[in-house]
């Protein structure tokens, strides 16, 4: 079995990849046995058929809708499990696609506005014109009759200037770092876990899933090269569980236990657990035998990968926090504080102009 390229398509028609947009993968399923396959079932892909001839092949495709999670990983991997009945035996397959990298929108950018210096204006000292004072007119007479005296008018005193008032400029307000919110899981969205974090090569492993659609087939696979662990059919509460036996070949360290299958809405579905992995007879790992919940459960280690096959879904490494954008505060106080500056050395200087007048 094999996944070609992906196909992007912009639902919403914006030109970048959006939540609710579709990636396409098409799908070849090939018997490569000596002897025909039957109830052949590819979750998440349309299309193939359900029988296939030895050396016979069939085509399909997988479709995945576009989450939160894809667009902060920034592209997302075809994934797809089959299963099949090889005469009287289960057989599973999985394979992978290349990563179809997603065209992000870009992030905007704030653009910070100058606060401008407001400008001083000196108010002009009146002039003051004096009043000419009237000199007293004599009239002789036959009798000479005292002059009266001429009255002084006072000349008022001139008003002093009053200086001019400079309102300083309010020192601009910090822009406010956008706040990234991470997207969380809809409530009834398929989850996973593992009854242990760590566990040695060769020991067991009990993988429980949730959400899951009653009555379908959940495929439980092992990364970062796939291992198909086995696969078990949904309890009418959602819930599947696998206990499974880790291959003793597997490389120590960190690995993935991916569950596909189909959501409690009919969608594909899939959900990633981390698990570490210790070298076979380390104390390190941790094991707790448990038994399967999940009605109809197989153990991968007595199945054959007599198919190639695909599982509708898709895992997208990384997680992303948003990028902090805007003009920073430091700046903004420094224009401030230089503006209260220069409006006091006009206040004293106008001050100081009044005083000689």
């Amino acid at each position: 079995m094999s996944v070609g390229a992906g196909v992007f398509e912009d639902k919403d028609g914006d030109g970048f990849a959006s939540v609710g947009d579709v990636v396409s993968f098409p799908i070849i399923v090939k018997n490569d046995g000596n002897v025909s396959l039957t109830d052949i079932a590819v979750p998440s892909v349309d299309g193939p058929a359900a029988t296939l001839a030895a050396g016979a092949s069939s085509n399909g495709t997988m479709k995945h809708t576009l989450t939160g999670a894809d667009l902060a990983a920034g592209h997302v991997v075809g994934t797809a499990v089959a299963a099949a009945k090889n005469g009287s035996k289960s057989v599973a397959k999985e394979a992978t696609g290349a990563a179809f990298t997603l065209n992000i929108a870009p992030e905007p950018t704030a653009t910070a506005t100058a606060t401008q210096e407001p400008t001083a204006t000196a108010t002009a000292e009146p002039t003051v014109t004096p009043t000419a004072t009237q000199e007293p007119t004599v009239t002789p007479t036959a009798t000479p009759t005292a002059t009266q005296e001429p009255t002084v008018t006072p000349t008022a005193e001139p008003t002093a200037t009053q200086n001019p008032t400079i309102t300083p400029t309010a020192t601009p307000t910090a822009t406010q770092e956008p706040t990234a919110t991470p997207t969380a899981p809809a409530d009834g969205e398929p989850a996973g876990s593992v009854s242990d974090t760590s566990v040695a090569a060769g020991g067991e492993l009990v993988i429980t899933g949730q959400n899951f659609k009653p009555g379908t087939t959940a495929t439980f696979t092992l990364h970062s090269d796939p291992v198909v662990l086995g696969t078990a059919v949904v309890d009418e509460d959602g819930s599947v569980s696998l206990t499974a036996k880790v291959p003793a070949g597997i490389a120590a360290g960190s690995h993935t236990v991916i569950i596909t299958g189909t959501a409690a809405n009919g969608e594909d579905a899939s959900v990633s657990i981390a698990v570490e992995i210790a070298a076979a007879g380390s104390t390190d790992g941790a094991t707790n035998p448990a038994t399967t919940t999940g009605a109809g459960a197989t153990d991968a280690a007595t199945t054959a990968a007599a198919a190639t096959a695909s599982s509708a879904g898709s895992t997208s490494g990384g997680s992303g926090g948003l990028a902090n954008t805007g003009f920073g505060t430091t700046p903004l106080l420094l224009i401030g504080g230089l503006l209260l500056l220069v409006g006091l050395l006009v206040m004293r200087r106008v001050s100081a102009g009044g005083a000689r007048h």
